[in-house]
C-alpha cells in the first residue's frame, strides 16, 4: 500500500490541471469537534499561498529552494493564524444574531426583509457558526461526470494546443461544444 503524502495526511489533496499551470486544493474530511476541519482549511490556505508565492518568485527569476519554501510556509502559517484569530474575535454580527434569536417566523421574516448582509458578515457567520452558535457545516459539491466525458479532457487539450489566430478550426469548434456540454 503506498504511503500517503504529506498533504493527504493533513486532510487535503492538491489536484493539478493537465497542463500543470494551476492547482485546486480539495478538503477530504468532514469537520470534527476539536476543530480539525479548521486546521485542514488552514493548511490548505497555507499551501495555496506557498504555491502562489513560489510561482511569483520563479517569475522574478529567484531560485525556489526547499528552505525558501519552508520560510514561505512559516510566514503563511503566521498570516492565516492571525486571520483566524481576528475572525474569531469579530464573532457574528449582532443583526445576524437577532435573526437567529427570532422566536416566530413573522419576526424572522420582518428582520430578514430589512437586512443587508455583506460578504464579510457572511464570512464571519460561516467561520464562527460552530464556536458561537453550535452549528456545523462543510463544503460539499456534487459532481456528475458521464463516462464519455473522461476522454473529453484529452480532446479539448489537443484542440486548444493546436489553436491558431483566425477562424476556429472544426476541431476547436467541437472542443468548445464539448466544454460547454461539460
Amino acid at each position: 500500500m503506498p504511503e500517503p503524502d504529506d498533504q493527504e495526511r493533513k486532510g487535503f489533496t492538491r489536484l493539478d490541471s493537465p497542463d500543470g499551470k494551476s492547482a485546486v486544493y480539495v478538503l477530504q474530511a468532514a469537520p470534527d469537534s476539536e476543530g480539525g476541519h479548521s486546521r485542514q482549511s488552514l493548511e490548505a490556505c497555507v499551501e495555496m499561498q506557498v504555491d502562489a508565492m513560489s510561482w511569483v518568485a520563479r517569475r522574478k527569476g529567484l531560485e525556489v529552494t526547499p528552505e525558501f519554501e519552508q520560510t514561505l510556509r512559516e510566514e503563511a502559517r503566521v498570516y492565516w493564524k492571525e486571520f483566524e484569530r481576528q475572525m474569531r474575535a469579530k464573532g457574528i454580527p449582532p443583526h445576524i444574531m437577532e435573526l437567529f434569536e427570532a422566536v416566530t417566523k413573522r419576526e424572522a421574516v420582518r428582520l430578514a426583509w430589512k437586512m443587508v448582509i455583506t460578504k464579510d458578515e457572511l464570512t464571519q457567520l460561516i467561520f464562527n457558526s460552530h464556536s458561537h452558535l453550535g452549528y456545523r457545516h462543510r463544503l460539499r459539491f456534487r459532481e456528475f461526470h458521464p463516462p464519455q466525458h473522461k476522454t473529453y479532457s484529452d480532446d479539448i487539450s489537443d484542440a486548444i494546443g493546436k489553436a491558431r489566430p483566425g477562424p476556429a478550426a472544426p476541431e476547436m469548434v467541437k472542443a468548445m461544444r464539448k466544454m460547454h456540454a461539460i
